[in-house]
């Protein structure tokens, strides 16, 4: 069996369906290693950033904003309750900062003539790469977020989560902070659609579903289903 040797960083979208189906490839060639994929969503924590620094007056670089879920904007939850430095955001603010966030990419598009964001996006990358430089060259304590393999929620395969990187690649899946009722909500509403680009790109490449288990099987000597098709 062949190891991966070498970080595959995907920024392309969509990303939460590009990482399952890379993963599937990987594994049918059998170099398959989930701490060394990596889908970067930095280009959400930036944003979180910097619509939160906006409204506590400070700079982007001063303020850090977990980012959860995936890389649309129905699956991006900034964690806001988690901020750095600690902030009591109005509910009209938090509305708004999540909302800037999520639909970024629209806002841009909608301007006349139409718009990328090519620098906000090279920059993203740029940072997401140089972490992970750092952490290879053994830099302590290098944190960012990438939707990667999860075990962090039962329902979902893969999860944007933020990430403690080492020489190896992720060295601990720190997970999904703990949430206020308006992000659960949020990280609830997402799953289903999670869940949908996840088999999306499982799908491309050849990957069936396992049939779905029966919770009214009253068969006490029918193998159990495991939890997370149910």
């Amino acid at each position: 069996m062949m190891i991966l040797k070498a970080f595959l960083a995907i920024a392309t979208n969509p990303v939460n369906s590009l990482v399952p189906m890379a993963c599937e490839i990987l594994k049918k060639g059998g170099c398959y290693n989930p701490n060394m994929i990596f889908g970067i969503t930095t280009l959400d924590t930036v944003r979180a950033n910097t619509f939160a620094a906006q409204v506590l007056g400070l700079e982007p670089e001063c303020v850090m904003v977990p980012v959860v879920g995936g890389h649309t904007e129905e699956t991006i939850i900034p964690v806001l309750s988690n901020a750095k430095p600690c902030a009591e955001f109005t509910n009209e603010e938090l509305e708004n900062i999540t909302t800037n966030v999520r639909k970024a990419r629209e806002n841009i598009l909608k301007l006349k003539p139409p718009e990328t964001a090519p620098l906000s996006n090279s920059f993203a990358v740029a940072r997401f790469v140089i972490s992970l430089v750092k952490a290879i060259r053994g830099y302590p304590e290098i944190i960012e977020s990438a939707f990667v393999f999860s075990k962090a929620h039962p329902q979902l395969k893969y999860l944007s989560t933020p990430l403690l990187l080492g020489p190896n690649g992720i060295v601990k899946d720190l997970g999904v902070p703990k949430l206020s009722d308006f992000e659960s909500c949020m990280f609830d509403n997402a799953i289903p659609t999670l869940v949908s680009d996840i088999k999306r790109g499982e799908k491309f490449v050849g990957v069936i579903d396992p049939p779905p288990c029966n919770p009214c099987d009253s068969n006490p000597n029918a193998p159990r289903c495991p939890i997370n098709w149910c």
